[in-house]
Protein backbone atom coordinates (compact mmCIF):
# COMPACT_ATOMS: atom_id res chain seq x y z
CA UNK A 1 0.00 0.00 0.00
CA UNK A 2 1.62 3.75 -1.17
CA UNK A 3 1.52 6.51 1.45
CA UNK A 4 -1.34 8.23 -0.39
CA UNK A 5 -2.99 5.23 -0.02
CA UNK A 6 -3.56 5.45 3.64
CA UNK A 7 -5.57 8.59 4.95
CA UNK A 8 -4.24 11.35 5.70
CA UNK A 9 -4.88 10.87 9.60
CA UNK A 10 -3.63 7.35 9.28
CA UNK A 11 -0.44 8.72 7.19
CA UNK A 12 0.22 11.22 10.06
CA UNK A 13 0.19 9.45 12.57
CA UNK A 14 2.68 7.01 11.63
CA UNK A 15 4.87 9.52 10.52
CA UNK A 16 4.39 11.16 14.10
CA UNK A 17 4.89 8.17 15.63
CA UNK A 18 8.04 7.41 14.17
CA UNK A 19 9.09 11.07 14.37
CA UNK A 20 8.85 10.95 18.24
CA UNK A 21 10.41 7.27 18.03
CA UNK A 22 13.31 9.03 16.12
CA UNK A 23 13.87 12.07 18.47
CA UNK A 24 13.30 9.46 21.53
CA UNK A 25 16.03 7.37 20.30
CA UNK A 26 18.57 10.20 18.89
CA UNK A 27 18.32 11.29 22.98
CA UNK A 28 19.14 7.79 23.99
CA UNK A 29 23.17 7.07 24.07
CA UNK A 30 22.90 7.10 20.35
CA UNK A 31 20.50 4.24 20.25
CA UNK A 32 22.27 2.32 22.72
CA UNK A 33 21.30 2.24 26.44
CA UNK A 34 22.73 0.20 29.75
CA UNK A 35 20.89 -0.43 32.37
CA UNK A 36 22.75 -2.22 35.06
CA UNK A 37 20.58 -3.00 38.43
CA UNK A 38 24.14 -4.60 39.86
CA UNK A 39 26.86 -1.68 39.75
CA UNK A 40 27.91 0.84 38.19
CA UNK A 41 27.11 1.56 34.20
CA UNK A 42 29.29 -0.38 32.43
CA UNK A 43 31.50 1.77 29.90
CA UNK A 44 32.10 1.63 26.21
CA UNK A 45 35.88 1.38 24.87
CA UNK A 46 36.89 1.40 21.41
CA UNK A 47 38.41 -1.87 19.65
CA UNK A 48 40.86 -0.10 17.92
CA UNK A 49 42.70 1.79 20.48
CA UNK A 50 41.11 1.07 24.14
CA UNK A 51 40.06 4.73 24.79
CA UNK A 52 36.57 5.48 26.61
CA UNK A 53 33.53 6.65 24.72
CA UNK A 54 30.71 8.68 26.18
CA UNK A 55 27.22 6.83 26.34
CA UNK A 56 25.71 9.82 23.98
CA UNK A 57 28.33 8.97 21.35
CA UNK A 58 28.00 5.20 20.94
CA UNK A 59 26.13 5.47 17.59
CA UNK A 60 28.48 7.98 15.89
CA UNK A 61 31.40 5.96 16.99
CA UNK A 62 30.06 2.95 15.68
CA UNK A 63 30.14 4.44 12.01
CA UNK A 64 33.90 4.13 12.50
CA UNK A 65 35.01 1.64 14.87
CA UNK A 66 33.99 -1.47 16.99
CA UNK A 67 33.70 -1.11 20.74
CA UNK A 68 33.31 -3.37 23.19
CA UNK A 69 31.26 -3.48 26.74
CA UNK A 70 31.68 -5.31 29.75
CA UNK A 71 28.15 -6.76 31.91
CA UNK A 72 27.77 -8.52 34.89
CA UNK A 73 24.96 -11.10 35.43
CA UNK A 74 21.34 -9.63 35.14
CA UNK A 75 22.93 -6.55 33.11
CA UNK A 76 20.89 -5.26 30.13
CA UNK A 77 22.15 -3.51 27.20
CA UNK A 78 19.58 -2.08 25.03
CA UNK A 79 20.44 -2.35 21.23
CA UNK A 80 18.09 0.21 20.27
CA UNK A 81 14.68 -1.42 21.37
CA UNK A 82 15.68 -5.20 21.90
CA UNK A 83 16.67 -5.74 25.54
CA UNK A 84 20.41 -7.96 25.81
CA UNK A 85 20.45 -9.29 29.47
CA UNK A 86 23.72 -10.82 30.70
CA UNK A 87 23.40 -14.24 32.58
CA UNK A 88 26.66 -14.51 33.17
CA UNK A 89 29.05 -12.16 35.29
CA UNK A 90 32.20 -11.03 33.18
CA UNK A 91 30.10 -11.26 29.70
CA UNK A 92 31.78 -9.23 26.96
CA UNK A 93 30.20 -7.86 24.18
CA UNK A 94 31.70 -6.57 20.50
CA UNK A 95 29.47 -3.64 19.16
CA UNK A 96 29.98 -2.50 15.21
CA UNK A 97 28.16 -1.62 12.77
CA UNK A 98 28.07 -2.43 8.66
CA UNK A 99 26.55 -0.94 5.72
CA UNK A 100 24.05 -2.98 6.07
CA UNK A 101 23.37 -3.93 10.18
CA UNK A 102 24.23 -3.50 13.60
CA UNK A 103 25.92 -6.03 15.44
CA UNK A 104 26.57 -7.62 18.87
CA UNK A 105 29.47 -10.18 19.10
CA UNK A 106 29.53 -12.08 22.07
CA UNK A 107 33.22 -13.26 22.78
CA UNK A 108 32.37 -14.32 25.96
CA UNK A 109 30.05 -15.23 28.76
CA UNK A 110 26.20 -15.67 27.43
CA UNK A 111 23.36 -13.41 27.07
CA UNK A 112 19.86 -13.70 26.24
CA UNK A 113 17.75 -11.57 24.24
CA UNK A 114 14.29 -11.64 21.63
CA UNK A 115 16.36 -13.86 19.35
CA UNK A 116 17.41 -16.48 21.42
CA UNK A 117 20.40 -16.97 24.13
CA UNK A 118 23.67 -15.70 22.76
CA UNK A 119 26.82 -17.68 23.62
CA UNK A 120 30.62 -17.00 22.99
CA UNK A 121 30.86 -17.23 18.72
CA UNK A 122 27.07 -15.78 18.76
CA UNK A 123 25.54 -12.54 17.08
CA UNK A 124 22.76 -10.42 17.11
CA UNK A 125 21.98 -8.69 13.88
CA UNK A 126 19.96 -5.59 13.72
CA UNK A 127 19.70 -4.49 9.81
CA UNK A 128 19.10 -0.63 9.54
CA UNK A 129 15.24 -0.83 8.55
CA UNK A 130 13.45 -1.21 11.85
CA UNK A 131 10.58 -3.25 10.08
CA UNK A 132 12.89 -6.05 9.95
CA UNK A 133 13.11 -8.71 13.27
CA UNK A 134 16.42 -8.76 14.59
CA UNK A 135 18.15 -12.07 13.88
CA UNK A 136 20.71 -14.04 15.18
CA UNK A 137 23.72 -16.21 13.70
CA UNK A 138 27.44 -17.45 14.12
CA UNK A 139 30.53 -15.79 13.02
CA UNK A 140 33.49 -17.18 12.17
CA UNK A 141 35.53 -17.11 15.58
CA UNK A 142 38.67 -17.64 14.27
CA UNK A 143 38.76 -14.97 11.82
CA UNK A 144 36.83 -12.17 13.89
CA UNK A 145 39.81 -13.74 16.71
CA UNK A 146 42.88 -12.19 14.12
CA UNK A 147 40.67 -9.55 12.67
CA UNK A 148 41.15 -8.33 16.57
CA UNK A 149 44.47 -9.30 16.55
CA UNK A 150 45.39 -7.45 13.58
CA UNK A 151 43.56 -4.26 15.33
CA UNK A 152 46.09 -4.82 18.31
CA UNK A 153 43.82 -6.46 20.76
CA UNK A 154 45.44 -10.08 21.42
CA UNK A 155 43.64 -9.66 24.38
CA UNK A 156 40.20 -9.43 23.31
CA UNK A 157 41.08 -12.28 20.57
CA UNK A 158 42.17 -14.31 23.93
CA UNK A 159 38.55 -14.39 24.83
CA UNK A 160 37.45 -16.80 21.64
CA UNK A 161 39.97 -19.43 22.19
CA UNK A 162 37.64 -22.01 23.54
CA UNK A 163 35.15 -21.10 21.08
CA UNK A 164 37.45 -21.13 18.18
CA UNK A 165 37.83 -25.03 19.26
CA UNK A 166 34.58 -25.96 20.02
CA UNK A 167 33.61 -24.31 16.64
CA UNK A 168 36.19 -26.85 15.03
CA UNK A 169 35.11 -29.61 16.77
CA UNK A 170 31.22 -28.93 16.17
CA UNK A 171 32.07 -28.38 12.09
CA UNK A 172 34.11 -32.26 12.48
CA UNK A 173 30.86 -33.84 13.23
CA UNK A 174 29.00 -31.81 11.43
CA UNK A 175 26.84 -30.15 13.91
CA UNK A 176 28.07 -26.56 12.87
CA UNK A 177 28.21 -25.65 9.12
CA UNK A 178 31.26 -23.77 8.22
CA UNK A 179 30.23 -20.13 8.13
CA UNK A 180 31.90 -17.34 6.23
CA UNK A 181 30.04 -14.23 8.07
CA UNK A 182 31.76 -11.21 8.21
CA UNK A 183 29.79 -9.05 10.65
CA UNK A 184 31.84 -6.08 10.07
CA UNK A 185 31.55 -6.32 6.46
CA UNK A 186 29.08 -8.28 4.30
CA UNK A 187 30.40 -6.95 1.15
CA UNK A 188 34.52 -6.97 -0.32
CA UNK A 189 36.27 -4.07 1.44
CA UNK A 190 36.17 -1.77 -1.16
CA UNK A 191 32.29 -1.64 -1.37
CA UNK A 192 31.99 -1.59 2.09
CA UNK A 193 33.85 1.45 2.74
CA UNK A 194 32.03 3.21 -0.15
CA UNK A 195 28.44 2.23 1.15
CA UNK A 196 29.63 2.95 5.02
CA UNK A 197 30.97 6.47 3.77
CA UNK A 198 26.75 7.27 3.75
CA UNK A 199 25.45 5.57 6.43
CA UNK A 200 25.39 7.71 8.79
CA UNK A 201 23.91 7.99 11.95
CA UNK A 202 20.73 10.59 11.04
CA UNK A 203 20.31 7.86 8.12
CA UNK A 204 20.23 4.57 10.64
CA UNK A 205 17.90 6.51 13.42
CA UNK A 206 15.21 7.10 10.34
CA UNK A 207 15.40 3.52 8.74
CA UNK A 208 15.26 2.22 12.07
CA UNK A 209 12.17 4.58 13.41
CA UNK A 210 9.62 3.33 10.87
CA UNK A 211 7.15 1.04 11.28
CA UNK A 212 5.82 0.47 7.70
CA UNK A 213 8.71 0.98 4.83
CA UNK A 214 5.94 2.74 3.18
CA UNK A 215 6.71 6.04 6.30
CA UNK A 216 10.21 6.51 5.51
CA UNK A 217 9.98 9.46 2.64
CA UNK A 218 7.39 11.54 4.52
CA UNK A 219 9.54 11.00 7.78
CA UNK A 220 12.86 11.81 5.78
CA UNK A 221 11.37 15.24 3.75
CA UNK A 222 10.07 16.23 7.63
CA UNK A 223 13.43 15.34 9.12
CA UNK A 224 15.46 17.22 6.22
CA UNK A 225 12.97 20.48 6.37
CA UNK A 226 12.66 20.89 10.35
CA UNK A 227 16.62 20.54 9.98
CA UNK A 228 16.50 23.67 7.62
CA UNK A 229 14.46 25.56 10.07
CA UNK A 230 16.68 24.55 13.01
CA UNK A 231 20.13 25.41 10.82
CA UNK A 232 21.15 22.13 11.00
CA UNK A 233 23.91 21.03 8.32
CA UNK A 234 24.94 18.15 9.78
CA UNK A 235 21.30 16.39 9.57
CA UNK A 236 20.77 18.29 5.98
CA UNK A 237 24.50 16.63 4.74
CA UNK A 238 23.23 12.91 5.91
CA UNK A 239 19.76 13.16 3.64
CA UNK A 240 21.52 14.31 0.15
CA UNK A 241 21.41 12.01 -2.41
CA UNK A 242 24.51 10.48 -2.60
CA UNK A 243 24.58 9.73 -5.88
CA UNK A 244 26.00 13.06 -7.15
CA UNK A 245 28.94 12.74 -4.60
CA UNK A 246 30.15 9.18 -5.85
CA UNK A 247 33.16 10.19 -6.86
CA UNK A 248 34.14 12.12 -3.72
CA UNK A 249 33.37 8.96 -1.76
CA UNK A 250 35.80 7.36 -3.51
CA UNK A 251 38.53 10.13 -2.69
CA UNK A 252 37.23 10.32 1.06
CA UNK A 253 35.82 13.81 0.52
CA UNK A 254 32.30 12.98 0.69
CA UNK A 255 31.45 14.55 4.07
CA UNK A 256 33.56 17.40 3.17
CA UNK A 257 31.94 17.81 -0.27
CA UNK A 258 28.14 17.31 0.97
CA UNK A 259 28.28 19.58 4.04
CA UNK A 260 29.45 22.33 1.63
CA UNK A 261 26.41 21.76 -0.06
CA UNK A 262 24.29 21.85 3.17
CA UNK A 263 25.44 24.85 3.95
CA UNK A 264 24.39 26.43 0.38
CA UNK A 265 21.51 24.80 1.04
CA UNK A 266 20.84 26.60 4.19
CA UNK A 267 21.20 30.01 2.29
CA UNK A 268 18.34 29.35 0.22
CA UNK A 269 15.09 31.59 0.52
CA UNK A 270 13.15 28.94 1.52
CA UNK A 271 15.55 27.41 3.96
CA UNK A 272 13.74 29.72 7.17
CA UNK A 273 10.09 29.97 8.17
CA UNK A 274 9.27 26.98 6.36
CA UNK A 275 6.04 25.44 7.96
CA UNK A 276 6.65 22.13 9.09
CA UNK A 277 2.58 21.46 9.44
CA UNK A 278 2.50 22.15 5.85
CA UNK A 279 4.03 19.32 4.87
CA UNK A 280 1.54 17.18 2.34
CA UNK A 281 2.25 14.00 0.23
CA UNK A 282 1.32 14.10 -3.55
CA UNK A 283 0.34 11.43 -5.61
CA UNK A 284 3.85 10.64 -6.35
CA UNK A 285 4.84 8.75 -2.68
CA UNK A 286 8.29 10.26 -3.53
CA UNK A 287 7.47 14.22 -4.20
CA UNK A 288 5.62 16.35 -0.98
CA UNK A 289 4.69 19.89 -0.93
CA UNK A 290 5.51 22.54 1.60
CA UNK A 291 4.98 26.41 2.47
CA UNK A 292 8.32 28.37 3.28
CA UNK A 293 7.38 32.01 3.99
CA UNK A 294 3.61 31.57 2.81
CA UNK A 295 5.11 30.18 -0.67
CA UNK A 296 4.56 27.00 -1.91
CA UNK A 297 7.75 24.74 -2.98
CA UNK A 298 8.20 21.10 -3.16
CA UNK A 299 10.65 18.94 -2.10
CA UNK A 300 11.80 15.59 -4.62
CA UNK A 301 13.21 12.57 -2.64
CA UNK A 302 15.20 9.52 -4.57
CA UNK A 303 15.75 5.64 -3.09
CA UNK A 304 19.67 4.85 -2.87
CA UNK A 305 20.92 2.06 -2.06
CA UNK A 306 18.23 0.88 0.41
CA UNK A 307 17.89 4.78 1.83
CA UNK A 308 15.39 7.14 0.98
CA UNK A 309 17.31 10.84 0.21
CA UNK A 310 16.82 14.32 -0.83
CA UNK A 311 17.46 14.69 -4.22
CA UNK A 312 16.15 18.57 -4.71
CA UNK A 313 13.96 21.47 -3.80
CA UNK A 314 12.13 23.69 -5.90
CA UNK A 315 9.12 26.53 -5.95
CA UNK A 316 6.00 25.49 -7.27
CA UNK A 317 5.37 28.16 -10.24
CA UNK A 318 1.95 28.47 -12.56
CA UNK A 319 4.88 26.69 -15.04
CA UNK A 320 5.53 23.72 -12.75
CA UNK A 321 4.26 20.61 -13.92
CA UNK A 322 1.77 18.23 -12.28
CA UNK A 323 2.52 14.69 -11.84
Amino acid sequence: MSVIAKSNASRRGGVLRSAIRWAAVSLVLGGLLIANPSSAAPSFHTVKDNQWVHGSHVLRTLVDQWLVVDLQNEDKAYLWDVSITAEQDQTRIVLGMSSEFIFAAVLKGQANCEAGVLESGDVLLLRHLGTTPPGKNVFAAREFAQTLRDAGRSDLATDLDRTIKVQKQKRFWGVLRPTNLNVGSPMNDDVEALRQSYTTPTLVRLKRSVDDIHELPELVAFTFLQAANANNAETIAALLDPTPFRSSAKEGRLEEDRRAIATRVLEQNWASGIALGSIKATPDPMRFVFLAGNKPYQIHLTVFDGGVFVQRIEPITAATPTP
